[in-house]
């Protein structure tokens, strides 16, 4: 597992700058995970940033992250959670990555390229059995690259975080994860084909170590899985009769 990346609380004064930026273009009160690995490599670092504001751009023409969201959507059919109120930092964590992580896939795919497949599945059926570290159970079915910045931030909540995942697993092992996620990829290649918008796969690899590009390679499916697990989250926590005000 490699965890190669420039927390937003190390950055330097140069990449404070950078960071700001990146949380002005996306408007979001964090960094996501893709800039913050990118920013070990600067000048890939550099040439995406400078990307950044055009893929912002064309998603906000294409008002992309509407049209992602209900591509993503799976009808709840029945499923609910156990009794007892949501801490609304829960649903906090869930609206920020629903909201950014839209606008993310289309920048790693600009940087990646739209065929570009993980080297290990992503929450693809069948998972393997239950491991008893929930983060551990998290990372390896996401194709032990990272674990997404959304379950991560769930941390304090562990019983809920439990209960999602698990409500999460199951629609990656009857396969309506995957479906959705396909039609996600299918909306973003419809926007990148409509658009002037140039791809950086040549340039992003002549800059990264061959071990980042294997790790890049992951972004793509596993940035278009989390915008389909953030709105299966969304639906499920909206739906819930007790959720808790702040």
């Amino acid at each position: 597992m490699r965890t190669e990346e420039l927390a937003e609380v190390n950055a330097t004064a140069e990449f404070e700058v950078a960071y700001k930026h990146i949380r002005d273009l996306l408007a979001s009160n964090f960094v996501p995970t893709i800039y913050r690995r990118l920013a070990m490599y600067p000048d890939a670092f550099a040439l995406a940033v400078e990307h950044l504001g055009q893929v912002v751009e064309l998603a906000d023409s294409a008002d992309f992250v509407r049209t992602a969201q209900s591509a993503a959507n799976i009808p709840l059919s029945g499923t609910s959670l156990s009794e007892g109120p949501i801490n609304s930092g829960v649903t906090d964590v869930i609206e920020r990555y629903r909201d950014a992580n839209p606008i993310n896939l289309l920048f790693s795919i600009s940087l990646m390229g739209a065929d570009t497949r993980p080297h290990r599945s992503v929450m693809q059926s069948p998972l393997g059995p239950v491991h008893s570290d929930i983060e551990q159970d998290i990372f390896d079915s996401h194709g032990a690259v990272i674990t997404p910045g959304l379950w991560r931030d769930l941390d304090p909540w562990p019983e809920r975080q439990r209960e999602l995942w698990m409500k999460t697993r199951e629609i990656a092992q009857d396969g309506r994860l995957v479906i959705a996620r396909e039609a996600v990829m299918e909306c973003a290649a419809v926007v990148f084909l409509g658009s002037t918008l140039e791809f950086l796969p040549a340039q992003i690899a002549s800059l990264l170590p061959e071990s980042a590009l294997i790790d890049f390679a992951w972004f793509p499916t596993g940035v278009a899985t989390m915008v389909v697990e953030g709105e299966w989250l969304h639906n499920l926590t909206d739906h819930h009769p007790r959720k808790e005000t702040k």
